[in-house]
């Protein structure tokens, strides 16, 4: 067994079999670039963002809902992955990641609105008198999106981390909560799972 000293800061890694999950968390032999830890709070941040995104899918509802219009806008999704995607470009994300990464969003939002239209035509629900217009949700679900990307760009270099997959589920469980975001949570999160399965990483 092998003893480094690494210094900036100082710390000792032992190189043994224990190496894979040493790595994981920062500790690197000597001569290697000693990276930083996976932040979980930055996990954290891209959660809360999601979070937010679909929280306001309740209000696109309600104004869809008056208007009469259909859940699935085919043509704004479109312009949405395309708009991500470009910004993806910016931060040096994978276009496949963020395509994925928003599709997944915007199905976990489908499903948000479409159980309450389901709710409300049960209900045979009125017109609501209190919706937020278009154009400032859809202004604020930009803004989100441009958040959404730059939390994305900081979360990828440790999707593969083993405590960051771990610590995933959890998190999610813990902050994608909320008027029917449990059953949506999975649908959410799934490009983060897969990011890692197609990454080439161990």
């Amino acid at each position: 067994m092998r003893i480094y000293l690494l210094s900036s800061p100082l710390r000792v890694c032992v190189v043994g079999p224990l190496l894979a999950s040493l790595a994981a968390s920062g500790c690197r032999p000597a001569g290697v670039p000693v990276a930083p830890r996976p932040d979980l709070a930055t996990l954290d941040r891209l959660l809360g963002l999601m979070q937010q995104r679909l929280t306001l899918m309740h209000e696109v509802a309600r104004w869809k809902w008056n208007a009469g219009q259909p859940v699935r806008d085919a043509e704004r999704e479109r312009e949405v992955l395309h708009s991500v995607v470009e910004g993806g470009r910016g931060k040096d994300l994978e276009p496949d990641l963020v395509r994925s990464f928003f599709a997944a969003q915007m199905e976990a939002a489908r499903l948000v609105q479409q159980a309450d239209f389901d709710r409300w035509k049960a209900n045979k629900q009125k017109p609501f008198a209190d919706t937020k217009g278009l154009a400032v949700l859809r202004q604020r679900i930009d803004q989100l999106n441009s958040e959404l990307i730059n939390a994305l760009a900081e979360v990828r270099p440790w999707l593969w981390v083993q405590t960051v997959q771990q610590a995933l589920p959890q998190r999610a469980e813990e902050i994608l909560t909320g008027n029917g975001l449990a059953s949506v949570r999975e649908t959410a999160i799934a490009p983060l799972r897969d990011a890692v399965r197609g990454s080439g990483k161990p």
